[in-house]
């Protein structure tokens, strides 16, 4: 017997069809009975009373019908997108990519797809390994066929779907950036949680002056590669003013200088685009690392960095995040996105439009903000950056966003973020 707190999610996922498909055939048999009652009660009743009772019976049975209606479209799967869906073709067998697109496969079904897919040594592997899937997973695999999907992938390389996922798409990537920060270190500092994509951005570092860049630093990648993970640690027990200037944390980055001579960033286009640019001497190495360590920052999430560095978005990353309104546009673009559950799998308002945006397509919106075109269709300027890009997100990939921005302008937004996270102590 399986323990309960050990039961397979598919078990739950499962379950979780079955009753909503009886809830959903409950409420049409509601409307079916409310329907015979209604004329039951005009045939059998003396008027107007027949047509009062009739009316009123008609009127719920609409009532009812309607939020049946709406309910099921709420919970309609939300296609994965074409950028995303051309680099996946790329990536993995053909039978994948067929079946995510044939079936309109969600991205939570496709990493379970994937997830039984990669014990598949031989024939008969998968059949086996079906009953882990959820029951709607499992229906799309047999409509599809099952020895079709075995035969197409038997000997064929399946790159893990995670790492795929961090390359490809850097609102994923950042998104678990977040979701790795420690909510302990929010609290203790008096910022609310729905905030922490805000926070986690760059924001906390809002109360050190125009000069105190977020997290988005050229250098950051730079000194990571010459630091181990014990000397960080020990920075990080040393955060506070008196300890940071003790000689144990100076031998650590006067280390850190020795290392990283030579390796300064590339200034000359970055500068041109608007990076801000400052030296590895002591002092910058010692301002950055205070920085990171005082945010909170773990030793995983800087870790990420390095990878975005290494996946060739992270200077770009640096450099639009150096435009617009306050030189810390992603803190609040993907915090507002984070806060509004458009990134959340799980959430009502989540777009994989927005999460699994490639890179080109970021860049691409970034360039319409740009362009005539988008200034005249945002009223903007082209050098608000940040507006412009919440602004084609709203407009282009987001319903839930556009409705959100129908309440709320994105200034207000941005200053209630601002706000917050200036008072973070």
């Amino acid at each position: 017997m399986i323990p309960i707190n050990m039961m397979p999610n598919s078990i739950f996922l499962r379950n979780n069809d079955i009753s909503r498909k009886s809830f959903f055939l409950v409420r049409i048999a509601v409307v079916v009975a409310i329907v015979l009652a209604a004329i039951i009660v005009t045939a059998c009743l003396m008027s107007p009373i027949s047509y009062i009772i009739g009316g009123v019976l008609g009127i719920v049975a609409i009532g009812v019908l309607a939020a049946t209606i709406i309910s099921e479209i709420k919970r309609t799967p939300k296609n994965l997108p074409k950028g995303f869906l051309d680099l996946l073709k790329n990536t993995y067998p053909a039978v994948v990519y067929n079946l995510v697109v044939q079936e309109h496969l969600t991205l939570s079904e496709l990493r379970e797809v994937l997830d039984i897919l990669k014990n598949v040594k031989k024939s008969g592997d998968l059949a086996s390994r079906l009953s882990n899937l959820s029951e709607r997973n499992r229906e799309k695999i047999s409509r599809f066929g099952v020895k079709n999907l075995e035969q197409g992938v038997l000997g064929m390389e399946l790159p893990p779907l995670e790492p795929f996922l961090r390359k490809h798409c850097p609102f994923y990537m950042l998104k678990t950036l977040i979701n790795m920060g420690d909510k302990s270190i929010l609290k203790s500092r008096g910022c609310d949680e729905k905030y922490q994509g805000c926070y986690w951005l760059g924001a906390a570092a809002l109360g050190g002056g125009n000069q105190m860049l977020g997290l988005f630093d050229l250098r950051i990648p730079i000194i990571m590669n010459s630091l181990d993970k014990k000397d960080f640690d020990f920075l990080k027990q040393h955060v506070d003013s008196s300890s940071w200037k003790s000689l144990e944390v100076q031998r650590i980055i006067d280390g850190l200088v020795d290392k990283c001579k030579g390796k300064q960033p590339a200034t000359t286009n970055n500068a041109s685009k608007g990076v801000q640019c400052f030296p590895l001497d002591k002092d910058n190495i010692s301002k950055v690392l205070h920085r990171l360590c005082w945010v909170g920052y773990s030793w995983e999430q800087l870790q990420l960095i390095l990878e975005m560095n290494a996946f060739d978005y992270w200077s770009w990353f640096c450099f639009f995040d150096g435009l617009g309104r306050m030189g810390k546009n992603l803190c609040f673009i993907v915090g507002l996105l984070y806060m509004e559950g458009i990134l959340d799998e799980t959430s009502k308002a989540y777009s994989p439009n927005v999460l699994l945006m490639t890179l080109n397509e970021i860049q691409e919106a970034y360039a319409y903000g740009q362009s005539s075109l988008g200034s005249k269709k945002f009223g903007r300027q082209s050098s608000q950056v940040t507006e412009n890009m919440i602004d084609y997100i709203a407009a282009f990939l987001s319903p839930h966003l556009r409705q959100v921005l129908k309440t709320k302008n994105i200034a207000e937004a941005i200053d209630e973020m601002i706000k917050v996270t200036s008072n973070i102590e």
